[in-house]
């Protein structure tokens, strides 16, 4: 080991120019190589996702390969930096939305704010409580069971802020929302543990 130190600094040159950064890599061939950072993925899925103008099979495909990024709490951290919680929830007031577009933004958001209070801080800044909560109206024909996925999904925006919670049951008993899911057990379950208690 030694020799090999007094061979290294024998043949050094002390004065030669310190090494340049190479300028003929193709940038293409780095991210092939090292794969590229998920704030790039996450910001190609995105728009991806809100190009109206691409299939909607390779629409839902994007916003689940989103899904997969934002699983990762400081991606979903990201998310307000990179300015994507507006577009996100864009989606779900889209009239041109499909259901299952709108669908997979519900479960991301859930994934995206569960058990995260900086994620949950940031989407409520948006006041999506009507919104949200539209989607769980048995006005618009759908399943009971596919709205009791849907109230999972948003409740966890609201697990672990104890504020927000106030404020949805504040909304929920503004809105006599509990007495128009009579039909629907397990929603209807969900919104009673929300009511005030006694």
């Amino acid at each position: 080991m030694e020799s090999l130190l007094r061979w290294s600094i024998a043949n050094s040159d002390p004065n030669a120019p310190p090494p340049q950064p190479r300028s003929d890599l193709d940038p293409g061939i780095i991210d092939m190589i090292l794969g590229k950072p998920d704030s790039e993925l996450m910001k190609e899925a995105l728009a991806v996702a809100v190009d109206e103008s691409k299939d909607e099979d390779d629409r839902l495909q994007a916003l689940d390969n989103f899904e997969m990024l934002i699983e990762q709490i400081d991606n979903a951290n990201n998310m307000e930096k990179l300015k994507m919680w507006e577009p996100l929830h864009g989606l779900l007031t889209n009239p041109t939305s499909s259901e299952e577009i709108q669908r997979q933004v519900l479960w991301i958001l859930g994934t995206a704010v569960q058990n995260n209070p900086a994620a949950q801080h940031s989407y409520l800044a948006l006041s999506p409580l009507r919104t949200l909560l539209s989607f769980l109206s048995p006005t618009v024909r759908r399943m009971a069971t596919e709205r009791c996925l849907r109230y999972h999904a948003i409740r966890r925006a609201f697990q672990n802020g104890e504020v927000y919670l106030s404020e949805l049951r504040e909304f929920v008993v503004r809105e006599a929302a509990v007495d128009n899911f009579d039909g629907d057990v397990p929603v209807r379950l969900g919104f009673e543990a929300l009511r005030p208690k006694a």
